[in-house]
């Protein structure tokens, strides 16, 4: 690998210096040759996307010099496999800078943690409709939904043209692992209600990930998850620390949602970030480790 390329990142501190990066170097090289979080999840390189099982209907599918097919496979729920288009060419500065693009680097480990929870609570989407706010370029959760579960329709969304144009290639190429289930993808900014005011009180849950960083953008993300939400519904948010970012985002849920912060949702999660505090300074693996908020409308 070329000495500006990103290698194999061992912790959150290195996933974010990413970001950072781009200040320097304005570029960077991004391949899929990463750990993943908590090792939920493996990604091998598909050379031929019908010979793996996956659709190719056309050429648009083929793998272009900006770009390669990877299967991602959740290493606790192996069944559950989903062909991803994502980037290898370099990152430029555009691509990465902005709240709404920085789903254009890679997959975060809050994507792959929610995608995992999402699977193994497969059945509470049964017959459901499901929205996935700040997809980035894969939508991993909301395409696992889709794989995992019976769900009635999953509509996968984010904020950047890009991020859409590959989603919608993604959706095409699993649509036969999706089953009877409805899988759209939407361009959806949060700041725009022309582009969700037709699903109003339509979902039964909102899922995303990783997405409370920017706190400029709070107030409007949760107007959206107010909007789309049925009376009933659930969010369900990961997320790291970092900062106050999370705190703050809950003051403001509280006035319109019930919130319900957990570290302890998972056992497997739980033993391996006991683990990573282990291994790194307990208060940089604290604000790094992605929990999980549960949201319901208040009534």
């Amino acid at each position: 690998m070329e000495e500006d390329g990103i290698s194999k990142s061992n912790t959150p501190k290195e996933r974010w210096q990413l970001l950072r990066m781009f200040i320097k170097n304005r570029n960077l090289n991004v391949q899929h040759k990463r750990s993943h979080a908590f090792g939920l999840f493996t990604s091998c390189k598909i050379t031929d996307l019908r010979e793996e099982g996956f659709e190719n209907f056309d050429d648009r599918c083929e793998a272009k010099d900006d770009y390669e097919w990877l299967e991602y496979t959740c290493e606790h729920f192996t069944s559950c496999r989903l062909a991803v288009r994502q980037r290898v060419r370099a990152v430029n500065w555009n691509d990465a800078t902005g709240f709404d693009n920085t789903g254009n680097i890679c997959v975060w480990p809050s994507e792959e943690i929610l995608s995992y929870l999402c699977i193994k609570k497969s059945k509470d989407f049964s017959e459901k409709t499901v929205c996935e706010l700040g997809a980035g370029m894969t939508g991993l959760a909301g395409m696992m939904v889709a794989i995992a579960s019976d769900v009635q329709e999953v509509l996968i969304t984010d904020g950047n043209m890009d991020g859409v144009t590959n989603l919608q290639e993604i959706n095409k190429a699993n649509k036969r692992r999706f089953g009877k289930s409805e899988v759209h993808i939407r361009q959806l900014r949060w700041d725009i209600k022309e582009d969700y005011k037709d699903f109003e009180n339509y979902f039964d849950y909102v899922i995303c990930a990783d997405c409370l960083l920017y706190e400029q953008v709070h107030e409007n993300l949760l107007d959206v998850m107010s909007a789309l939400l049925k009376a009933d519904g659930m969010v369900l948010i990961v997320s790291p620390r970092r900062g106050f970012s999370v705190e703050h985002f809950i003051e403001n849920a509280q006035k319109w949602f019930a919130c319900e912060y957990i570290e302890n949702y998972d056992e497997f999660i739980s033993s391996e970030y006991c683990k990573e505090k282990q291994r790194l300074p307990s208060s940089e693996a604290i604000r790094n480790f992605p929990a999980l908020l549960k949201m319901r409308k208040k009534r």
